[in-house]
């Protein structure tokens, strides 16, 4: 009958940051008639990052490693006796934040292998999370206004007779934000075609590269969405400010025309659970964020697409900072 192992760590949320200590607990229990024959327990602490670019042979790479042997004499436990062993680890400085998607994922766990004498090895495994911290700066970010815009083209492909000219441009009040917090734009849309621009949105998305440490190859590449708002349509000739902050900011009334449309919609909103851009650290994984406005043509031949994104900057939540460091 199998022994039973039981990992405790100090920290209910089994959450830390990086340079803290893992500190815990490793309970064996015996069990059958002739108790626990044990010549050597390891304990080891494992940060590995996985990449499924193969389902069938996902790519391991094993970035911290840290490794306790607490029993290297043959040692006998009876039926129903248990060992308590302790355990503190020193985690590194730079490391990169817990991360889990359908292609990838930087985990963090306690290993706990038990070596018998006569018998198989037994390892079991307990996964703790490690928040990478990426404080912003200091000053006030949102005097960095940043912006961009692809200027009106021309192109024929959907009609050719009368051309396709449009253009837009997004601006964002600054460039660094934290979990939780929304997204404020401006977008300016210039139709001077005459097709109609439809299925407008703006999102913020994610920029996932997974590195092969030995030469920082990308091993992995992955987009996501977090939260997207859904545009209006803009007719031809129209000029359309679409904007989250009030009108009175966000435009002069002076400066509007009479083909110039004002549309007010909410900010975008931050995931609260959202990791810190480069997950805190770019050793293993590089995590980038973007807000991008994207939109088309209607027609049902040769649409034409135009869009455009911004780089943010998504630092660490100060209150999970704080609870990692409890």
């Amino acid at each position: 009958m199998e022994p039973k192992v039981v990992i405790e760590f100090d920290n209910p949320s089994k959450t830390y940051e990086p340079s803290g200590l893992v500190v815990g607990r490793v309970i064996i229990i015996s069990s059958g008639q002739d108790g626990l024959h044990l010549t050597e327990v390891i304990i080891r602490l494992e940060g590995k990052r996985v990449a499924f670019a193969n389902p069938d042979k996902p790519e391991e790479f094993y970035f911290c490693e840290r490794q306790l042997v607490l029993i290297n004499t043959e040692t006998i436990l009876p039926p129903d006796e248990l060992i308590d062993l302790a355990f503190e680890f020193k985690l590194p400085e730079k490391l990169p934040s817990s991360f889990h998607v359908s292609r990838g994922l930087v985990d963090y766990s306690i290993v706990v292998k038990l070596r018998r004498k006569f018998d198989f090895d037994i390892t079991h495994r307990s996964t703790f999370f490690v928040n990478g911290v990426l404080l912003l700066n200091a000053g006030d970010s949102s005097a960095v206004e940043i912006h961009s815009s692809k200027p009106a083209g021309c192109c024929s492909c959907f009609n050719w007779r009368k051309g396709h000219r449009f253009g837009l441009m997004l601006k964002l009040s600054k460039d660094q934000f934290l979990p939780g917090e929304g997204i404020d734009y401006t977008v300016k849309i210039w139709n001077s075609s005459e097709a109609t621009l439809k299925n407008c949105k703006i999102e913020l998305i994610r920029e996932l590269r997974l590195l092969d440490c030995g030469n920082f190859d990308t091993v992995l590449k992955e987009y996501g969405q977090l939260s997207s708002i859904i545009g209006p349509v803009i007719k031809p000739g129209e000029k359309l400010c679409w904007t989250s902050i009030r009108p009175q900011e966000a435009e002069d009334p002076a400066n509007l025309t009479r083909n110039k449309v004002s549309c007010l919609k909410s900010s975008i909103p931050i995931p609260g659970d959202t990791p810190p851009s480069h997950l805190g650290c770019r050793a293993v994984v590089q995590l980038d964020y973007f807000v991008k406005i994207s939109m088309k043509t209607d027609g049902f031949f040769c649409p034409i697409s135009l869009d455009c994104k911004c780089p943010i900057i998504i630092g660490s939540d100060h209150s999970q900072i704080h609870e990692s460091s409890q």
